[in-house]
């Protein structure tokens, strides 16, 4: 199967310079944000670009690797494509590059190596960015066949929630009221922190790091990215 564009092998990506394509991409990096993709934000679009055939074979495969899934890692997060004014609570940069708050401390992450899902801000929109993200305009730019094998793993947890949280309410209906509360309800309070433990399964399992780009920041234009002679 040929490249989508051949001339990547020959130091360019659709004609522009491979380096300095890489040093605009990290120029239009805004921070790292979590982002739910069993339900994610409407307008979010997978496929707007390198739009890849989904192979059912490869989305299975992933199903079983994701017993431990890492949804929390630099290399393995999803890049999403907003403009600046899109992202609600998005800090300024100081003069070292750093995103931070009024008081000075660092707000954006600009990595999230060693850290887990839940301790990275969920993103959030503005009123502006709510209303030009609908019309499939939020561009997640890959990740489908890794969503594609959460949605399956996910539906697996709130199957097994479901079945737990039957068992739970059999259990409160067999015992007595007045028995719940010693040795009997041991059991019951079991039954209960399995639940609890397949619903954080499912709220985590439901999100994955996103790196955002800015889509604001200025393109590259062929003619301006090939060095000529």
């Amino acid at each position: 199967m040929p490249l989508i564009d051949e001339g990547i092998e020959s130091g360019t990506y659709f004609d522009i310079d491979i380096t300095k394509l890489r040093a605009k991409k990290h120029e239009a990096q805004l921070c790292f944000m979590s982002m739910n993709i069993i339900d994610p934000p409407d307008g979010a679009f997978w496929g707007k670009f390198n739009d890849r055939v989904l192979v059912k074979g490869w989305v299975s495969t992933l199903v079983k690797l994701f017993e431990h899934v890492d949804n929390c890692a630099d290399d393995t997060s999803m890049s999403v494509a907003v403009k600046r004014e899109w992202i609600e609570g998005l800090a300024d940069k100081d003069e070292s590059g750093q995103y931070v708050d009024k008081l000075g401390y660092i707000k954006n992450f600009q990595s999230v190596e060693g850290k887990t899902i839940t301790e990275i801000p969920e993103i959030r929109f503005t009123a502006k960015g709510l209303k030009e993200i609908e019309p499939r305009n939020l561009w997640v730019l890959g990740g489908n066949h890794r969503r594609e094998a959460m949605k399956i793993v996910v539906e697996g947890l709130k199957q097994e929630l479901a079945n737990k949280k039957s068992h739970h309410e059999k259990l409160k209906a067999a015992i007595p009221i007045e028995d719940q509360l010693g040795p009997k309800g041991d059991e019951i309070d079991a039954a209960a922190a399995e639940i609890r433990e397949i619903e954080r399964k499912i709220s985590n399992n439901s999100k994955w790091a996103v790196r955002l780009f800015d889509r604001g920041a200025r393109s590259i234009e062929p003619a301006d990215a090939i060095e000529t002679n």
